[in-house]
Formats: structure tokens, C-alpha cells, sequence
């Protein structure tokens, strides 16, 4: 059928060399005149040829004679063609017009944005002068006495839920002291005037929009110093810890129930509203109301919260409140104070864990754990798998002790809170130390500081090496700590050290402790005790195990100097024990 001509139903067919049709087509035109079509032209496929018919003209459009060309004179866009003049007088009004009309819009846009702050800022519905707060029973001019909640250290802004009427709970911020939510009375009267507002308040008022049967309602917030603390509506009940740990409380299976159902439906609302999650979710911040429903407090407003309320300082309370934590948040130097929803998620199944144990925080069955002490990994792992731990004898390990010379006459020259911070301090600068060695602190009384190598975890003969070198590290960090209170005053570290067998157990069913006991023991206490300030008393296991070879004699006891081995032995000896 290629490239073949033949007589089809519609006429000749003809097929090219590929087996496709060469088609043939006729060209109409309308006369304008009759508005009647007439071929003018015909295309014949197989010969490729247009051929136009005779004595036929087209009419092209405009009354052209002949067909327009092919690119219009002015070019498609006009640019063959430039105007005389740049820009039409038209076109500049039109442009300068537009300009100032849009310049207006974003001025008018700006000017209207900071109007309405402005007004929101005067008005100030959600702030509380403190001279408005009537503390004593309604229709009584008379001062109220504190009220005191059964709150702990580590359970301070927990009674600051709602109720009725307009009953509130001052919520104070004030550090890490032990503190008694203070009640009173307020009613809005007017309109509240500030004279100088403090920057970051646009978040205040939509916390005061926020509306839900399952957290408190925000009230306001009084910044008049020094009276400076949040203010919501008080639930008489307390925290749900408090609950909790009452014993009188009947707590059956469907009310606990209830309890986690509150929870979730607070913490449903807060997840979708601006506030998006809480940050800091736990039993002693979920409270309770007269008719025994949960509310969730203590969320937002991280911009009137005292960031020490919540900073990981190095006491019980602050290890306290990280329980509740998420551990992907602890691991974050400078984690969000607004927290995350999922860390919400982990808080909440911890509160869960409380709810059903009624038994506090990680409860296992004969064990109470202090979140500031921690049991050794290993011993911790059987007692968490039920195991008993066995107590166990370690035939060599290095035991180090020290105190703070003068630190008793200090002290009494010393405020509590004073001594407070000095410990901290001092601790947190010497944790930091211990963790660079292979070595366990046991405890800490008071200035008194005792840890050891080469248990619960055998080391071999490095025990007393790395006892030697944290000893170095730590009298060079005594002269850069500070007392904040005296700051000319030197600390004198006094340390003794000894090596020797010693046997380790646990102690204790309320409150379990690994301890040591032992002779070796009993003479690092005295090396501490018999030593000199700012120098560290070694007994001569260590003076042997340091130089390397093994010996016997009179327990000769040495100071400590450097890591590097002296040009000339022995060293200065200081006495027989």
C-alpha cells in the first residue's frame, strides 16, 4: 500500500513511502458581500503543491489586497514602534498615584497596628494593681494571715487554680525558698491604668482569653515591685500530689480514671491553642477544685516568670522538678522554656505512673531513691530488675576524703541561705571534676566529700592513680572558687587518701544506700583529718602503688605534690599514723 494512488469510498487515496495518507484541503473565504464561503485555494497532498483558484481574489481583513506580514510592523510587544515621549503623561499619573496609594496603605497599616498596642498596652485589662487585692473575707476590712499549703520545696506554684467566685491565688516567684500560696479576693473595678508597662506583654491578654473547664483561668498579673507575682483562680483541694499523698483520699479505679481524663482534656485544649504546649507539666502544677476536677496551671507567661524559678540549679528541688522531664530536653544546654508537646506526652505518662501507684514519682516496690543521690548503675539495674544486692568485698580500691578547714566557724559567721550557696557551688564545681576520672562519689555531709576507684566497677591497680590525679584537680580548682558573701575569703581544702580492701552493700529498704565499711575506710577519714590545708595526705599503699613498685612497712604517710616522679626518694614524710 506504500506510496500507491487508488480509487477509495471518499475519492482518490493516496499513501506516502511512510503508509500515511497525503491528505488534500480547500481553502475557504467568506465574501463579506453575501456571507457566503467559496474555495479560493486547494493543497494537494501527494504532489505538495497549493494551488490558488483563478479569477478568485481573498478578502483580507482591514481591506487589505494583500495578506498581512508575517511579524506585525510594530513588533509583537510595540518595541519596533517607541513612543515620541518616554512615558505618556497618563501613565506617570497613574504611576505616582499608585505609589503614593500604596505607601499610604503600609503607613496606615503600621499607624493602626501600633494604635491598637498602644491601646492594649493602656488598657491593660489583664494587669492587677496590688493595693486591689483585698486579703481577708469579703466584707471585712481587715488583713488576712497567710494560709498555709502542705506544699515542700519541690512543690511551690502548685495552688493557683480556679474556683469559684472571685477567690485567687497569688502566685509568687521567690527563688528556691519554701513558699505558702497566699489567697485573697479581687474584683475588677474600671479600668486599670500603667504608667510605665514592661516590653514583653503581647502574649498576656491572649492567656487571658484562654477559656476551658480543665485549666485555670488566668486573672492577671500585679508587676508593682516588689509585689511582683501571677495571679489566677485558687483550688481548695491543692495539687494533685497532695491528693495524692493523702491517705484519707479514697481513690478508686474510675475516679483515677477521671483524674488522667481531666488531664488530657486540658492538655488537648493548651496543644491547640497559642499557647501550643506547657513545657513544665507536672502532679504539682495540676490542681484541683472543690468538686474534684484537675486543672492544668502554671502554663505560659514564661515572660513574667523569673527564669531562676525554673534554671537546673544544683539542689533537691531543682533535681526534683526534672523528673518530669523529658530526657531529650535534659540533654539540652539551653532547652525552650515553653518545652515541646511531646515532652508534654512523657510528663504526662509520669503523672500517670503517680496516679496509679499513689507512691510518688519512678515508685519501685522497697526502693525510694533521691533524685539528687544517685544508687551506682550497676547496683541500680538489679534492684530495678527485683534482684537482692549482695554485698561484696573489693581487695584493693582508693577511698578519698575532705573537708573545708574553718568551714564550722564559717558557717556560724554565715546566713543558712549563705552556706546554702556556698555548698552548692563548691559541689557543682567538684562534680564537674570527679566526672573527668574513673571514680564513684558516694556522698556528701556538709563540707565533708568522700569518693573512691576501683568499685562498684574494678579497675585493676588504676584506682589509686585516678584518685591521685582527681586530688590535684580539685585543690588547683579551691583557689578559683569563690564565697559570694566573702569574696577576699580562701577556701582551704584539706584531702586524705588511702588504699586498701574495703567491702560495699547496700543499706536500707526506705531509703537504700551503697556503703562502704571497712579499715581502709576509717583511715582515709583520718588522713583527712590529720592533714594540713591545701595539701593532700597519702598513706604509703598510695606512696607505693604511685612510684610503681609493691612493698611492705610502717604506714608512712606522705604529701602529695604532682604527678611527675620525684628526682629524689623518698619524699618528705610526715609522720607514722
Amino acid at each position: 500500500m506504500w506510496n500507491r494512488t487508488f480509487i477509495g469510498i471518499s475519492g482518490t487515496v493516496s499513501i506516502d513511502a511512510n503508509g500515511d495518507r497525503n491528505a488534500d484541503y480547500s481553502l475557504l473565504d467568506m465574501d463579506p458581500a453575501t456571507s457566503t464561503f467559496r474555495v479560493v485555494a486547494n493543497y494537494y497532498g501527494n504532489r505538495k503543491q497549493y494551488e490558488p483558484v483563478k479569477g478568485v481574489d481573498i478578502h483580507w481583513a482591514g481591506g487589505r489586497t494583500e495578506p498581512p506580514p508575517d511579524t506585525p510592523t510594530c513588533g509583537f510587544d510595540g518595541s519596533k514602534c517607541p513612543p515620541d515621549e518616554p512615558f505618556p503623561l497618563y501613565v506617570i499619573v497613574i504611576i505616582v498615584l499608585g505609589s503614593i496609594i500604596i505607601v499610604v496603605l503600609i503607613i496606615s497599616f503600621f499607624v493602626y497596628r501600633h494604635v491598637r498596642l498602644e491601646a492594649e498596652l493602656a488598657e491593660m485589662n489583664w494587669r492587677v494593681r496590688w493595693d486591689d487585692i483585698l486579703f481577708g473575707s469579703p466584707g471585712k476590712n481587715k488583713k488576712l494571715e497567710r494560709q498555709e499549703s502542705r506544699m515542700s520545696l519541690n512543690r511551690k506554684n502548685s495552688y493557683n487554680s480556679s474556683c469559684s467566685g472571685d477567690t485567687i491565688a497569688a502566685h509568687l516567684n521567690d527563688g528556691n525558698r519554701q513558699l505558702f500560696t497566699k489567697t485573697g479576693y479581687y474584683k475588677v473595678i474600671g479600668r486599670t491604668q500603667c504608667n510605665s508597662p514592661p516590653p514583653p506583654l503581647p502574649s498576656t491578654p491572649k492567656i487571658k482569653d484562654l477559656q476551658n473547664d480543665h485549666i485555670v483561668r488566668f486573672v492577671g498579673a500585679c508587676i508593682d515591685p516588689p509585689h511582683q507575682c501571677i495571679i489566677t483562680e485558687y483550688c481548695p483541694k491543692g495539687s494533685l500530689q497532695d491528693v495524692l499523698e493523702n491517705e484519707e483520699i479514697k481513690l478508686d479505679w474510675m475516679f483515677r480514671y477521671s483524674i488522667m481524663q481531666d488531664i488530657v482534656r486540658g492538655m488537648t485544649y493548651l496543644h491547640s491553642s497559642e499557647v501550643k504546649s506547657h513545657g513544665n507539666l507536672k502532679s504539682t502544677n495540676c490542681v484541683v477544685d472543690s468538686r474534684f476536677v484537675v486543672k492544668i496551671t502554671d502554663f505560659g507567661l514564661h515572660h513574667l516568670r523569673r527564669p531562676e524559678d525554673e534554671a537546673a540549679e544544683e539542689s533537691f528541688a531543682s533535681f526534683q522538678r526534672m523528673l518530669w522531664t523529658a530526657p531529650e530536653l535534659l540533654r539540652m544546654t539551653n532547652r525552650p522554656r515553653e518545652g515541646t508537646q511531646k515532652g508534654d506526652v512523657y510528663s504526662f505518662a509520669i503523672i500517670c505512673q503517680e496516679i496509679v501507684y499513689r507512691n510518688g514519682v519512678f515508685h519501685l516496690q522497697n526502693l525510694d531513691v533521691s533524685p539528687q543521690e544517685p544508687v551506682p548503675r550497676s547496683v541500680a539495674g538489679q534492684l530495678i530488675r527485683g534482684e537482692s544486692v549482695m554485698a561484696e568485698t573489693y581487695e584493693s580500691v582508693t577511698i578519698y576524703f575532705s573537708d573545708i578547714c574553718g568551714f564550722t566557724a564559717l558557717s556560724a559567721e554565715s546566713t543558712a541561705m549563705q552556706v546554702v550557696d556556698l555548698l552548692n557551688d563548691l559541689y557543682t564545681a567538684f562534680d564537674t571534676i570527679v566526672g573527668r576520672f574513673d571514680v564513684y562519689k558516694v556522698e556528701t555531709i556538709g563540707d565533708a566529700y568522700m569518693v573512691v576507684s576501683g568499685l562498684p566497677v574494678r579497675n585493676g591497680v588504676l584506682h589509686a592513680r585516678e584518685i591521685a590525679r582527681m586530688s590535684l584537680a580539685l585543690l588547683k580548682a579551691i583557689h578559683n572558687i569563690k564565697v559570694r558573701h566573702k569574696p577576699d575569703y580562701q577556701l582551704k581544702l584539706r584531702i586524705g587518701i588511702h588504699s586498701g580492701s574495703v567491702c560495699a552493700g547496700v543499706v536500707g529498704l526506705k531509703m537504700p544506700r551503697y556503703c562502704l565499711f571497712g579499715d581502709t575506710v576509717n583511715t582515709s577519714s583520718r588522713m583527712e583529718s590529720n592533714g594540713e590545708p591545701l595539701k593532700i595526705h597519702v598513706t604509703n599503699p598510695i606512696y607505693l602503688s604511685l612510684l610503681g613498685p609493691q612493698g611492705k612497712g610502717k604506714v608512712t604517710t606522705y604529701w602529695l605534690q604532682g604527678e611527675e616522679a620525684p628526682s629524689n626518694m623518698p619524699l618528705t614524710s610526715h609522720g607514722i599514723l
